[in-house]
């Protein structure tokens, strides 16, 4: 991919996510996320936030795989993201207070 690309892309994903910071309650950003995604793909992020949230809470790679359907190597890559503690993924947990 060439650089300029790169860019367009990057301004592309900034431009969504700084629409994502200017919602402002569950409404509108359900009413947004299911124009925007597709019933799969909130499916998949939802999962995926469980799975942190399980993670967080201590709960085994196999109790995660077995509740979310998960193939190990995702839990371990999320495992991995959440040990970054100045990831995003701490942040929201810090927060959410979870």
């Amino acid at each position: 991919m060439s650089n300029l690309r790169n860019k367009k892309l990057n301004d592309d994903i900034d431009e969504v996510l700084m629409a994502l910071v200017y919602i402002d309650d569950l409404r509108k950003m359900q009413n947004f996320t299911t124009d925007l995604f597709t019933d799969k793909e909130i499916e998949t992020i939802a999962i995926r936030w469980k799975a942190v949230r399980m993670l967080r809470a201590g709960i085994t790679y196999s109790k995660i795989e077995k509740n979310t359907g998960m193939s190990s190597a995702t839990i371990s890559r999320l495992s991995t993201l959440l040990r970054n503690r100045a990831g995003g993924f701490n942040e929201i947990l810090k927060i959410m207070e979870f």
